[in-house]
């Protein structure tokens, strides 16, 4: 008869089963509104308060914030997509001259045609996410997303529209040559949505082997981390190997983040959270970097 670890198993299978529901969870609260949040409560708050790797209490500073940011998910969503497409106008010339190239495209099969499109849309996010750290004015509508000090699932849900509509606008060249919409707009967006909830998650979890291959919550964790060797790093979205080919990853191995948010840029309300950009530049000394080490 073989020996088995019952404890060892019982993590095991519960990990497993916590992954899974991450994942289902994470598709429903992409989309945004009172259903996606009542499937994050029920799904993702339980597996937050059984692997937690902060303390924090459910009804933490910022939570009706971020609760109304999640409600507000769609409606962002749809008005910074649409303002990003509007900033592309100026280019359907560009788009017109690329015909040919577009026509070559689209003769590949679908299947590898997916590939070089969540590939290439991957490295895109990477540098929009690169413009909104190095930027300063941008910066000041990503400092949004950073400013929660608590770290978790709801605090991912925490996005300024502006920063939608910066990274549709930098898709374009996938819009120019044409690659097939149902691939960016719908197989992409729903892996952004995964990895939203899951990079964000209050999870002890460190999955050492995967941090170099995939997005974790570690690997994100320190993103967010208000440390300053930390600032400006790990802005890969889905696959890391942006930061480490670019020299902006970041994941020491002895220790853990503990402080999170923007120095001197305390979290606010929602209208405040949203006006603020057009009112006040954020300092530097948490984010918008100053020199090429930060990126």
């Amino acid at each position: 008869m073989p020996h088995w670890d019952w404890p060892r198993t019982t993590r095991h299978i519960a990990g497993g089963l916590a992954c899974a529901a991450v994942l289902v969870a994470s598709l429903a609260i992409g989309y945004g509104g009172a259903g996606a949040l009542l499937v994050g409560f029920a799904v993702l708050t339980p597996i937050e308060r059984i692997f937690r790797r902060h303390p924090y209490r459910i009804r933490r500073p910022g939570f009706v914030t971020d609760v109304v940011f999640g409600f507000s998910a769609s409606a962002f969503t749809i008005f910074g997509g649409a303002l990003g497409v509007a900033l592309l106008l100026p280019a359907l010339p560009l788009a017109v001259a690329l015909l040919p190239i577009r026509h070559e495209i689209a003769r590949q099969p679908f299947a590898l045609l997916a590939v070089e499109a969540m590939l290439a849309a991957d490295a895109l996010a990477y540098f929009s996410h690169w413009l909104l750290h190095r930027v300063p004015w941008l910066w000041r509508f990503h400092s949004v997303h950073h400013a929660s000090e608590q770290l978790d699932w709801l605090a991912g849900l925490r996005i300024h529209p502006v920063d939608v509509a910066v990274t549709v606008a930098c898709f374009g060249p996938l819009f120019a040559l044409g690659l097939d919409p149902r691939i960016i707009g719908g197989v992409f967006a729903t892996a952004r949505a995964v990895t939203n909830a899951w990079s964000h998650l209050n999870v002890r979890w460190r999955l050492r082997a995967l941090q170099p291959l995939v997005l974790t919550p570690e690997f994100h964790r320190w993103h967010h981390s208000a440390e300053p060797e930390a600032v400006g790093k790990n802005l890969s979205t889905g696959l890391p190997v942006w930061d480490l080919v670019f020299g902006t990853y970041y994941l020491p191995a002895d220790r853990r983040p503990e402080v999170y948010g923007v120095r001197g840029r305390p979290a606010a309300g929602f209208l405040t959270e949203l006006s603020s950009p057009f009112r006040h530049r954020v300092a530097a000394t948490a984010a918008a970097p100053e020199s090429a080490s930060v990126a």
